[in-house]
């Protein structure tokens, strides 16, 4: 099958790029539907997962190993170290996360409204280039990654083309997102999945490239590693290498896995209904809550973005790297304001 939408995108495209036309929005359109189609065949899904950052001053940030179930649009996820703890779930557009950090001696839940990726940089799905992040916002509003089809859609398509590559042809489309340029590399031998993502903007250079895939269920594949490199105005070198193993699609997931029982005699920040509740002995949320702090608005970056992934900042422990799902932790600590500013700091690198 995807032999004959490269021999079709062959006599679209020719043998050079070409100035976009009809013929080339066709072809966009059919990449993208297969495109969606590979991901859409992942119906559901389990692997373990970890992130490492390399600085270029040899300085080292990492994740512990994350354990993510995913049926659908419904989402768990679990870390654990010896002092720190995450469990996450998202269903029905919400996000529940019970976490516990260094600085908190009790663990605290947090439900919030979902409006994009909850999992910061140790996302799996982010990390498998799935989602994509558009340019920054100006008005200091909250950036969310997307499929690339909304991206398409939103700033269009300079140009399409096909390039040679070790493993036959592969289908590239750039794209012009503010400042920045990027091209999209889709592998026609994986579905159309994304292998490979670069883009320059303002002297600096990203590429997230995907080395190899794995055949996770017949006829569907999903990365095993995904190596970023980002590279300042001066040449300098930062390195993320996202890690997937023990990857299973398709399997049976007991309803069970997506049910996060509450802990007992615990705080319950609301931020959908702007209120502080407690849990009782049987982990029931009562009482009528007080209001929640509401943190400062956030100011423009007005810096374009080029990955979030990339970014030229260390967290202080691997606990913010899942910065929505932490929210609760930091704001125990007077922290939310601090948090929506580092976010920020990371959507303008």
């Amino acid at each position: 099958m995807y032999c004959r939408i490269v021999a079709a995108l062959v006599f679209i495209l020719g043998t050079t790029p070409c100035a976009f036309s009809d013929a080339q929005s066709d072809a966009i359109r059919e990449v993208i539907a297969r495109h969606r189609a590979a991901i859409e065949s992942i119906h559901t899904l389990y692997c373990k997962h970890w992130v490492k950052h390399e600085y270029a001053d040899g300085r080292v940030s990492a994740t512990p190993t994350s354990e993510y179930w995913r049926k659908g649009e419904t989402v768990r996820c679990k870390w654990r170290t010896n002092d720190s703890w995450c469990d996450v779930l998202i269903k029905d557009q919400k996000v529940i996360s019970l976490c516990k950090g260094k600085a908190n001696p009790k663990p605290v839940i947090a439900i919030r409204p979902f409006e994009g990726s909850a999992l910061g940089m140790a996302d799996p799905w982010y990390n498998a280039l799935f989602l994509f992040y558009g340019e920054a916002s100006q008005e200091g509003r909250p950036v969310w990654p997307v499929p690339f089809e909304s991206l398409f859609e939103r700033y269009g398509l300079k140009r399409i083309e096909k390039v040679a590559s070790g493993e036959g042809e592969t289908v590239v489309a750039r794209l012009k997102i503010g400042k920045s340029e990027r091209s999209y590399w889709f592998s026609p031998r994986h579905n159309f999945l994304i292998k490979k993502v670069e883009a320059k903007a303002d002297g600096r250079s990203t590429i997230c490239e995907v080395p190899s895939f794995k055949e996770v269920a017949p006829g569907v594949f999903f990365p095993e590693l995904k190596v970023s490199k980002s590279y300042d105005v001066d040449g300098k070198l930062d390195r993320t290498t996202a890690t997937f193993a023990d990857i299973r699609a398709n399997m049976p997931l007991a309803n069970e896995i997506f049910a996060l029982n509450l802990s007992p005699h615990t705080e319950v920040h609301d931020f959908i209904q702007g209120k502080k509740f407690g849990t009782d002995a049987t982990g029931r949320v009562t009482g009528a809550g007080v209001d929640l702090p509401t943190p400062p608005p956030l100011s423009a970056s007005g810096k374009p973005i080029v990955s979030r992934t990339e970014t030229k900042s260390e967290p202080g422990s691997w606990i913010d790297w899942i910065l929505p799902a932490s929210l609760s932790v930091l704001a125990v600590a007077g922290g939310a304001w601090w948090v929506q500013r580092r976010r920020a700091k990371w959507r303008s690198n």
